[in-house]
C-alpha cells in the first residue's frame, strides 16, 4: 500500500482547510522528518523530504484555561505571523481561526504584553504564552480542540447518570462505587484531548472556591471553620455538664445534711435514751422500796 505520506515523530491535526503538524516531543531535542508519501507534493512539502526540523529551547509555552461556553463542539487554530519574541517583538499578533478556517480573532503578544498574562480567545476560553521566540516561518501555530457541554440542563445530574455522587443527603453521601473502582471511568480532560487533564484539575480547584452563599468562604476553609465551630461548641456544652454535674453533687449532699439520717449520731441518741430509761426504771424502783418500807413501819 501507497500511504499519501509517511512521518516520523509528528502528530498531525486538521483545522478546515490546514494541516498542522506538531512534534510528539517538546524543546531542543523534539524533532520531526517527512519521510514521503503519495501527498507531500499536494501539500508542496517537497522541500522538506528527508531533512529533519529540530526544535529549539527557546519555543514559547502555552498554557489554555477556563471552561467552553459554546453550544457544539469547535476547533481553534492558532498561527503566529511573523517572527519574533514573545513580549519584545512589535506587531507579534496570532490569529485564531475556528473549524471553518475563518479569522475569529488576533492575540497581540508582542512589545508591551507580559509573558504568561491571560488573553481572551473566545467562549470562554483563554492562552497566555510563555516567554520565548515565535516564527512564521518556520510555520509555529497550534490547534485547541473545544468539546460543549451536551448536558445543559443537568438532566443527567438529575437523574442520577454520570455524577459523580450517590446518596440523598449529608449522611449517605458517597463517591459512586465504579469511579472508586475505576478511577478511568470519570472525564479529565476539558478538551478532548489525551493529555489534557483541566477537568480533573477544575474538579481539584473546587475545594478552594469561594462560593457566594458561604460569605465568600472557600469550601476546605468553610469545612474547616465549621469542624472547628463544632469541636469549641462540644468543648462548651461537655464543660457545662460538668459544671451542673458538680451543682447537682452538691445540692444532694447539702439536702442529705439536712433530711437525712445520720447513723452515727441516731446512735448515740439510742444509747443516751437507753442509759435514761435505765436511770428512770431504777428510780422508780427505789421509790417502791420505800413506799413499801414505810407501810411497814405503820
Amino acid at each position: 500500500a501507497n500511504p499519501d505520506a509517511q512521518a516520523t515523530g509528528i502528530i498531525a491535526v486538521a483545522s478546515g482547510d490546514r494541516l498542522y503538524l506538531q512534534t510528539a516531543g517538546e524543546g531542543a531535542t523534539a524533532d520531526y522528518s517527512l519521510d514521503g508519501g503519495n501527498s507531500v507534493a499536494a501539500f508542496g512539502w517537497n522541500g522538506l523530504v528527508g531533512s529533519t526540523i529540530a526544535g529549539h529551547d527557546r519555543s514559547t509555552t502555552v498554557t489554555v484555561s477556563g471552561a467552553y461556553t459554546g453550544a457544539s463542539d469547535e476547533t481553534f487554530s492558532f498561527d503566529v505571523t511573523q517572527d519574533g519574541t514573545v513580549g519584545t517583538t512589535d506587531g507579534l499578533v496570532v490569529e485564531v481561526r475556528d473549524s471553518t478556517g475563518s479569522i475569529i480573532g488576533t492575540l497581540d503578544i508582542g512589545s508591551g504584553y507580559e509573558p504568561g498574562s491571560e488573553l481572551e480567545v473566545a467562549a470562554g476560553i483563554r492562552v497566555s504564552f510563555g516567554l520565548g521566540d515565535l516564527s512564521a516561518t518556520n510555520n509555529d501555530g497550534f490547534v485547541l480542540e473545544a468539546i460543549a457541554d451536551s448536558d445543559t440542563s443537568e438532566i443527567l445530574v438529575a437523574t442520577g447518570l454520570n455524577s459523580l455522587f450517590i446518596g440523598t443527603n449529608a449522611a449517605d453521601i458517597a463517591v459512586r462505587g465504579d469511579l472508586q473502582a475505576d478511577p478511568s471511568l470519570l472525564a479529565a480532560s476539558l478538551t478532548g484531548a489525551e493529555a489534557d487533564t483541566g477537568l480533573l484539575l477544575k474538579l481539584l480547584s473546587v475545594e478552594n472556591t469561594k462560593v457566594e452563599d458561604l460569605d465568600n468562604a472557600s469550601l476546605g476553609s468553610y469545612y474547616g471553620s465549621l469542624i472547628g465551630d463544632i469541636g469549641f461548641q462540644t468543648a462548651t456544652t461537655q464543660s457545662a455538664l460538668e459544671s451542673n454535674d458538680l451543682l447537682i453533687s452538691s445540692l444532694e449532699q447539702r439536702r442529705d445534711q439536712i433530711s437525712g439520717v445520720n447513723v452515727d449520731e441516731e446512735l448515740v441518741d439510742l444509747v443516751r435514751y437507753e442509759q435514761s430509761f435505765a436511770a428512770a426504771a431504777q428510780f422508780i424502783s427505789t421509790v417502791n422500796q420505800l413506799g413499801d418500807e414505810l407501810l411497814n413501819l405503820i
